[in-house]
């Protein structure tokens, strides 16, 4: 038996998510995915924006990694990780309301390798 979740007056099985109203399948056939660089990849699934990346700067500070053309419904700052045991060179991810993504204060020769996903309108 599959499982059910209720949202509202909606059910959902664990495979879908609500986009808008209504009940909308995750799978291959709905990600609309949108490669804009080698390392930073966009991809959309209903309302929910992924962003892929993986940077290693050349130079210390704010670097844009690229842009998507799903805006956020209002700026955004998100944790982005240095691929490091050192927590102090882990940085913020920002997103302004033109879908322009910045990489905030890099550290020279350190990888930021992630994810990160936010909600848009459909």
């Amino acid at each position: 038996m599959t499982q059910q979740i209720e949202i509202g007056t909606t059910t959902i099985t664990p495979h879908q998510i609500l986009a808008g109203d209504e009940p909308f399948i995750i799978d291959a056939a709905n990600y609309h995915g949108l490669g804009t660089k080698p390392n930073f990849n966009v991809g959309r699934a209903g309302n929910v924006v992924f962003i892929d990346y993986d940077f290693t700067p050349i130079s210390d500070g704010t670097m844009v990694l690229g842009k998507t053309p799903y805006k956020p419904h209002h700026r955004l700052m998100l944790p982005c990780p240095a691929w490091s045991t050192e927590r102090d060179k882990d940085r913020v991810i920002q997103i302004d309301e033109s879908g322009k993504v910045y990489l905030l204060n890099a550290k020279a020769n350190y990888t930021y390798v992630g994810q990160v996903a936010y909600f848009t309108s459909l």
